[in-house]
């Protein structure tokens, strides 16, 4: 185990490296360094003495401007590495895990994108999901995306940066078909992430069913999937199901981008605007068939998810200890911070080495 670990780790890595795609800007400041240049000495030229220009471009131009323009960008790139985190020297550290096994499970529908629920239905779902995040602890968490088909977007894991990763890829478009088959989504939930082959059924992983949860975040519009009941599936394994249902129950239309840039309603085939609402009914009747499911209507938004999720799953009962080994980096940002830093308070110095005589 520890040799495979050592094996996919690399000695260098960024926890941040998001922050990697700011690379891109430092070509852009060089071409502005360049052409600032070149209308400087045009300048100097036009509106100067030439004997004047001469020395007066020694002291800020020449040989002097090319050491501070490689100054200034040598600094850029140094910061940008330092708020990248590097991290280096990869020790395996063992850590004993006890935890549930959670998998969210979430509406990414046209319905998703109404309004009605700032900045829209599926935003704020994600907020929640990433709020809740800082309090999942050694949970091992999944997360399956559904519209009128599903796809588990991250299988269990308890890498949570890899997690919230695959969350930003939670989009109407990564899925397949449109639609909302909330039914078929929780028996995907069943027969992929938790292998339950038949109902009641125990999984083959040896996990408990009453270490697990569900979570699911939707407006509740189905079509047609026999929701109550798939949920009853996950019920008699023993699975808990936790609902989020956002959006009102008077409704919102549907708006979506279009190519070009600007935004249009979503229209049924009378060209009148596609109206949708909360199904609170439907959902609470689903919580209902498993054990101490809750459903919980959110119409403005406004919930705290990471207090609820700290109640109902990491103070519920977990899985018995578990060691796991995993992969502790040394933080390297100083480094790279300090040498900006030293590079930025050399740069004076060259326009101090060649002043006016």
């Amino acid at each position: 185990m520890t040799a495979t670990l050592l094996n996919l780790g690399s000695l260098w890595r960024f926890a941040a490296s998001e922050w990697l795609h700011a690379l891109w800007f430092v070509p852009m400041l060089l071409i502005v360094f360049v052409i600032a240049a070149a209308l400087s000495r045009r300048d100097l030229h036009r509106f100067v003495e030439p004997d004047l220009g001469q020395r007066m471009g020694a002291r800020g131009g020449g040989l002097a401007g090319v050491i501070r323009a490689t100054l200034l960008l040598g600094a850029a790139v140094l910061l940008i590495l330092g708020v990248a985190r590097p991290q280096s020297d990869p020790q395996v550290q063992p850590i004993e895990h006890s935890g549930r096994d959670v998998c969210v499970v979430l509406d990414v529908s046209r319905s998703m994108l109404a309004d009605d629920v700032a900045p829209n239905r599926l935003e704020r779902a994600k907020m929640w999901i990433g709020d809740a995040l800082g309090v999942a602890g050694a949970d091992q968490l999944a997360l399956v995306a559904f519209a009128g088909s599903s796809t588990v977007l991250c299988p269990p894991t308890r890498d949570q940066d890899y997690f919230r990763l695959m969350l930003r890829e939670a989009v109407p478009h990564s899925v397949v078909r449109g639609g909302t088959m909330i039914g078929d989504a929780l028996r995907h939930v069943a027969h992929e992430v938790f292998h339950i082959g038949s109902v009641g059924s125990d999984a083959d992983d040896g996990v408990e069913p009453r270490f697990r949860d569900v979570i699911l975040i939707t407006d509740g519009e189905d079509h047609g999937s026999f929701p109550v009941e798939a949920a009853a599936v996950l019920g008699q394994a023993g699975i808990r199901l936790i609902i989020l249902g956002i959006g009102t129950e008077s409704g919102s239309p549907i708006r979506i981008p279009v190519d070009g840039g600007g935004w249009e309603y979503v229209k049924d085939r009378a060209g009148e605007r596609v109206i949708t609402r909360l199904d609170s009914q439907t959902l609470a009747e689903m919580a209902l068939v498993t054990p101490g499911g809750k459903y919980f209507p959110v119409a403005d938004g406004t919930i705290r998810f990471d207090a609820i999720y700290r109640e109902l799953i990491r103070e519920s009962e977990q899985n018995a200890p578990e060691l796991v080994e995993r992969l502790a980096y040394a933080e390297r940002f100083q480094i790279f911070l300090l040498a900006a830093l030293v590079v930025l308070l050399f740069e004076p110095l060259v326009l101090m080495r060649r002043g006016i005589r």
